[in-house]
């Protein structure tokens, strides 16, 4: 036989899937429970009303709480929120003594009386909210009418706690999924702020017809921030630019009261000539913030970040107790991606912020110290990253855009000098998802998803193999049946395996740029190299675990797999892999 006769490969290649598939039988792994990692309680909307702080509470695993704490003892109660993890938006009405809350992920607005802590769903609004999933803001009128705005729809709803009706005035600006801010003027004017892009409206509830205020010059403007109204004028920032209306109302004596919280639940509210202070208690009530990511540590532990609260906590290898870190200073939101490069941990996080934890220092949110500790942003627009992958010192980031923006970008962070280069708009109108570096290559897998607030327009996810040096495309691969690439991981030097939504296990030459499908299966949550096995591993939803060999790429399932993870994947010093379903830390052993 020649030394191009690829016989003797395909005979090896298929004695190890032979020895591997077999090995299914003898192998058996075992799955600890490790419970739920506890980290703080986001608060959100908040308000005044007799004397009490009102703040809506977010737990990502459980229902959302109204907090409600008066100002002169300090005392703390709760009431729930049937049916949502929390809420963004509160009103007042001071003469009915209630309170209007707004909610998310199940899309309401509830009645709480603040004195008896009855809360009141508003089912004459559930016709017009049962296609949204958030309500993002709330206004009372000087008429006691209540008026609420929605996302996606970009709604105006009203109601009239009189008679107990409701009415749609449709959306003021078709086309905005946002309705993000409300007030209402004296004459009883509704003003509201959209997006996206940026834009303020005036409706007239009696007539709903609508005039555009002001719109952002560029679609880089996602949301005004600062709707207000003061001396009769609709103020408002639109990026750099603010707003200043002639007057459009009569001017208003009322003054809203000052309300501070920090992330860590410490409050200040001034309300009159005094100030208040005090402490909300965030812990955990029921079933945690939700897990976003793994990553293994330099000290051989593992760590992991929790949604929607910017929070870490630590997993001690030995005994697998969890411990919750902290509030990464002035972060926002959350860490999907955790990624060790020597001695210290990469957060890319909300807003394309890059954050460094040197795992050797103490932890600390005050002080000269802070560690965690704020490196930069990635800039050109990015948001949240999807999937980082390091090749020596080098660390390549995924992005998806921001809101309402097309394009995502892959970022190469030098993580000695700690400066990075970051490629956007690679494949236009599409968010980068996995990535892989190796030998000078950065190979992003991307997803049709683009900005929050935008609408897709491609129709499949693409592969790309990229210059890390230039931004140069060197191979650009549409893969038909997909519309995202879940994840991307090395093989050897020449291949490459990736993962679709749609299930399909793709083999990618990297030389040539070449790819084959050698196997469908559930929808791929994520691939992960488990180099203590040399192994690849895979999430399938709702199937559980699987195992690639990566030279005969023969597949087996994992038995006795939780059946819902999430992506995320790590392991300790001793090479036990740990899991997660979103709630519930899983130790994998055996094998």
């Amino acid at each position: 036989m020649s030394e191009t006769d690829p016989r003797p490969r395909v005979l090896a290649a298929l004695t190890l899937a032979a020895a591997f598939l077999t090995g299914c039988h003898e192998e058996t792994y075992r799955f600890e429970d490790l419970g739920i990692p506890r980290t703080a309680r986001t608060p959100q909307a908040r308000a005044v009303l007799d004397g009490k702080l009102l703040v809506t509470l977010f737990e990502t695993n459980g229902e959302g709480r109204l907090a409600i704490v008066d100002l002169v003892s300090g005392t703390q109660d709760e009431v729930a929120l049937p049916g949502a993890r929390g809420a963004d938006a509160i009103a007042v009405d001071a003469g009915r003594h209630v309170a209007y809350v707004g909610t998310s992920t199940r899309a309401s607005v509830y009645e709480v009386e603040v004195a008896t802590g009855k809360v009141s769903p508003l089912h004459a609004l559930d016709p017009f909210l049962s296609r949204e999933g958030y309500v993002w803001s709330l206004a009372v009128a000087p008429s006691g009418e209540v008026f609420a705005g929605t996302y996606p729809g970009g709604l105006l709803l009203a109601y009239e706690p009189r008679r107990g009706g409701a009415r749609s005035l449709g959306a003021p600006l078709p086309g905005r999924q946002y309705l993000r801010q409300l007030l209402v003027g004296p004459s009883g004017t509704v003003y509201c702020g959209l997006g996206t892009p940026a834009a303020i409206a005036a409706v007239d509830p009696r007539s709903g017809r609508s005039r555009v205020l002001a719109s952002a010059p560029t679609g880089d403007v996602a949301f005004p921030s600062n709707l207000r109204l003061a001396g009769g004028r609709v103020l408002a920032a639109l990026g750099a630019t603010e707003l200043r209306t002639p007057r459009l109302e009569n001017p208003a004596d009322f003054l809203e009261p000052e309300i501070d919280i920090d992330p860590d639940g410490r409050y200040v509210v001034r309300a009159g000539p005094g100030e208040q202070r005090g402490q909300l208690d965030l812990s955990s009530r029921q079933n945690g913030m939700g897990i976003m990511g793994l990553s293994a540590g330099p000290d051989g532990d593992v760590y992991g970040a929790t949604y929607y609260n910017a929070s870490l906590f630590r997993i001690h290898s030995g005994r697998g107790a969890m411990e919750s870190l902290g509030r990464v200073k002035d972060a926002t939101g959350e860490f999907r991606v955790l990624y060790p490069v020597g001695r210290r941990i990469f957060l890319p996080g909300y807003g394309g912020t890059l954050y460094v934890y040197d795992v050797d220092r103490p932890w600390a949110a005050r002080g000269t110290s802070v560690n965690p500790w704020r490196l930069g942003e990635i800039g050109h627009g990015q948001h949240l990253a999807t999937a980082a992958d390091a090749d020596g010192d080098e660390l390549a980031i995924a992005t998806p855009p921001g809101y309402g923006l097309r394009g995502g970008a892959l970022t190469l962070l030098d993580t000695r000098s700690l400066s990075w280069r970051t490629f956007p708009n690679l494949v236009p109108d599409q968010s980068f998802t996995a990535v892989c570096l190796r030998g000078g290559t950065v190979y992003g897998g991307t997803s049709v998803e683009v900005g929050l607030g935008e609408t897709v327009r491609a129709r499949s996810a693409h592969i790309v193999g990229v210059d890390a040096r230039t931004g140069t495309i060197r191979h650009d691969i549409v893969v038909a049946d997909a519309t995202a690439i879940t994840s991307l991981v090395e093989l050897d030097p020449d291949r490459f395996l990736a993962g679709t939504d749609h299930g399909d296990l793709i083999e990618l030459e990297a030389r040539t740029g070449r790819t084959r499908v050698v196997a469908r299966l559930p929808h791929i949550r994520q691939l992960w190299r488990w180099p203590e096995r040399n192994v690849v591993i895979g999430i399938g939803w709702r199937r559980g675990l699987f195992l690639v060999e990566p030279r005969s790429l023969a597949v087996r399932w994992i038995e006795g797999a939780p059946d819902k993870l999430v992506p995320g994947m790590a392991a300790d010093s001793r090479g036990r892999v740990y899991l997660h379903d979103g709630t519930r830390v899983y130790r994998m052993t055996g094998g």
